[in-house]
């Protein structure tokens, strides 16, 4: 059996964009660690128009569920300056 080139050239693609996406994520682990998320797993980033949650004094919007007795995840909804976007961070605990 012999692999198309096209799958070959997408194998390296999917490489790249996976080192890239992993590089990405630690730089965004650590800025979210050095902001108050050093007791939290972070999960994943995004960016959203509407925040959900409940608003907290500094403007960020946390919407939380408990899974169990001691564990649960949640969203964080951090105003991005100068717009109208929020960074979102995914996060458990």
């Amino acid at each position: 059996m012999r692999a198309p080139k096209e799958v070959a050239e997408k194998a390296v693609q999917y490489t790249r964009y996976s080192n890239l996406a992993d590089a990405l994520f630690e730089d965004l682990e650590f800025w979210a660690v050095e902001n108050g998320f050093e007791d939290f797993m972070v999960t994943g980033f995004w960016q959203s128009f509407e925040p959900y949650g409940e608003k907290q004094s500094d403007g960020r919007y946390i919407d939380q569920k408990m899974d169990g007795e001691d564990y649960g995840h949640g969203s964080c909804y951090i105003p991005v300056e100068d717009s109208r976007e929020y960074l979102v961070i995914d996060y458990s605990f």
